[in-house]
């Protein structure tokens, strides 16, 4: 596997030194910049186009939120792989709904560092990585504005028994491998299956389509 170039960007100098140390543990990773704003988070993504870019979410002359948004927006649509956002955040809150439409390819907890590297290796990957622990504040979220009402019988209707059973796994955080082994099928039919998920479901990438999922009511907590 190819070193993945990182940029890490938090305002607090602790924690960003600790999500430093602990990428830098692994040799598959190498953090190529550092940033305690969001604005800074922003140059040096564009400027260094590293893989994945870890910016919490309360940042500092511009939020996660918007930085994520003028990253994704500023790293697509060249002939280079767009930069993927990881937000990282302490809070449980209406913000992963909004990286989410900013274009986050994940969300992860603060307390959950030691999740970090496994996160960051699915993020670069072109998979999506939604901390267990933020999957519930998304629901509550969704609920508690009405979102959760949209579309449920017709997604209901769209997704067959085992597109069902392959979305709840995703729910719960599974790797495509470990899907595969828990329905006891072969790699490329999870990806199959992950990819009439996201056609049906209308979502541009893994998280839309746990968010559409949730929406649904499609899967249990």
């Amino acid at each position: 596997m190819p070193e993945l170039a990182m940029v890490v960007a938090d305002d607090d100098p602790l924690s960003r030194t600790a999500a430093v140390s602990l990428l830098e543990a692994d040799d598959r990773i190498r953090v190529v910049g550092e940033a305690a704003t969001g604005t800074a988070a922003v140059e040096l993504a564009t400027d260094l186009r590293p893989d994945v870019l870890l910016v919490d979410i309360r940042m500092p002359e511009l939020d996660g939120v918007e930085a994520t948004r003028r990253v994704v927006e500023g790293t697509s649509g060249d002939d280079r792989p767009p930069v993927r956002v990881l937000v990282l955040t302490a809070f449980q809150d209406e913000t992963t709904i909004r990286s989410l439409a900013a274009g986050a390819s994940g969300f992860l907890l603060k307390q959950s560092y030691r999740d970090l590297v496994p996160a960051v290796v699915a993020v670069a990957g072109g998979e999506a990585w939604i901390d267990p622990a933020v999957a519930p504040a998304i629901l509550a979220e969704l609920r508690a504005h009405g979102r959760g009402r949209r579309a449920h019988r017709d997604v209901r209707d769209r997704l067959s028994p085992r597109e069902r059973e392959v979305a709840q796994l995703m729910v719960d955080g599974l790797y495509n491998e470990e899907i595969a082994r828990e329905l006891s099928v072969a790699l490329p039919t999870v990806k199959t299956h992950i990819t009439r998920i996201r056609t049906k479901t209308g979502s541009r990438n893994r998280v839309e389509a746990v968010v559409a999922v949730l929406r649904a009511g499609l899967a249990r907590m």
